[in-house]
């Protein structure tokens, strides 16, 4: 079974170009483009690991993370940024 990644970021291009890779290298993948958005995906699909932009909207990855800990308690997650530290 492949493994579900939901990717998460506000630009949608780069989203759905991400989503497409990961479909390439053999694994299930989905968008969504805000954290609001992400956290109705979780209740309606499972998900293996979530990565998310950090620099977002109303909600930042750090934010989604920790909602998402909440419903799904273990769940890995990666957080990536275009912005230096």
């Amino acid at each position: 079974m492949k493994k579900m990644v939901l990717f998460v970021d506000d630009q949608e291009v780069l989203a759905r170009l991400s989503c497409d890779i990961l479909r390439r290298h053999g694994y299930g993948a989905e968008t969504a483009y805000s954290g609001r958005e992400a956290l109705e995906k979780f209740k309606q699909q499972r998900f293996d690991i979530l990565v998310t932009d950090f620099q977002m909207g109303s909600m930042n990855g750090l934010e989604l993370a920790r909602l998402a800990r909440l419903e799904i308690p273990g769940l890995p997650v990666l957080i990536v940024s275009g912005y230096p530290p």
